[in-house]
């Protein structure tokens, strides 16, 4: 990982994929549960949102999140150490690897500390819908994959659309 913006006030000093389990995850599979535990040294007060960036294995980013701008929730923090956690469920990747950037920040101020890869981890397989569709990053057809609702209607005032 490499440090780009460090305040003295905060300092990412350990971060991990947990299990919940009391074990350390370096893979997952698609539709799982990750939760990002990252440990924070505090020297003063303040009031901080921990923010993600998820990156395919190419280091592009493909989805950010931020505690306060996304989700309305900012910590205060006292001196001393603090465990903050993110937790996506029915995590949406292909399979692949991913690296993860951590921020903490004041909300759309600025980054009081910024690790990027702080993590790497890898969805072993991805079978979205269970139909034995391989979805994978190198496939070029994304790194995230949308539940969308689709449907067929007839537009007003045309004719009958036939299928096939």
């Amino acid at each position: 990982s490499r440090r780009t913006h460090r305040a003295e006030v905060v300092e990412i000093v350990d971060a991990y994929i947990d299990t919940g389990e009391g074990t350390r995850a370096r893979s997952l599979r698609f539709g799982d549960t990750l939760t990002v535990a990252v440990v924070v040294r505090v020297q003063r007060s303040c009031r901080v949102s921990l923010e993600l960036i998820v990156k395919d294995s190419q280091r592009q980013p493909v989805v950010f999140s931020s505690s306060g701008i996304s989700e309305g929730v900012e910590f205060t923090l006292s001196a001393g150490n603090h465990l903050l956690k993110a937790t996506v469920h029915n995590l949406p990747l292909a399979q692949g690897d991913y690296y993860l950037d951590l921020m903490i920040a004041r909300t759309g101020m600025e980054f009081l500390d910024y690790l990027e890869d702080a993590l790497m981890f890898t969805v072993d397989r991805c079978d979205p819908n269970l139909t034995g569709f391989g979805y994978t990053q190198c496939r070029g057809q994304g790194s995230v994959y949308l539940h969308v609702d689709y449907e067929l209607l007839k537009a007003s005032g045309s004719p009958e659309c036939a299928n096939g």
